[in-house]
């Protein structure tokens, strides 16, 4: 999956916030969680889940998930289904409509 932000657009200290978390995240021979692999496209979503939840806090809106991995270069189908596949892991839960957390 090719990654491409427009820097000259968007807010340095988000871009290094969200960027480390993806950089940590991203690696292929990196388990997240010790019974689960999770796929590519998941890893990336939640590693955007979790740069936005260190800069707004646990509670990450929704609309904020898609628009940062829009940046990313997801549809918005992609997204949707990622979201729900982690969701199916329990890696993340919908605290209220609209809001995602990290578990």
């Amino acid at each position: 999956m090719k990654i491409f932000i427009d820097l000259e657009k968007e807010d340095p200290e988000d871009l290094k916030v969200v960027g480390e978390l993806i950089n940590r995240r991203v690696p292929l021979d990196e388990e997240l969680h010790p019974n689960q692999e999770l796929e590519y496209d998941e890893r990336l979503i939640l590693a955007v889940i979790e740069g936005l939840a260190v800069k707004v806090g646990r509670t990450v809106p929704i609309q904020d998930i898609y628009e940062w991995a829009k940046k990313l270069n997801f549809t918005e189908k992609k997204i949707a289904g990622n979201i729900d596949s982690l969701k199916k892991r329990g890696e993340i839960f919908e605290v209220r409509t609209g809001f995602i957390q990290k578990i």
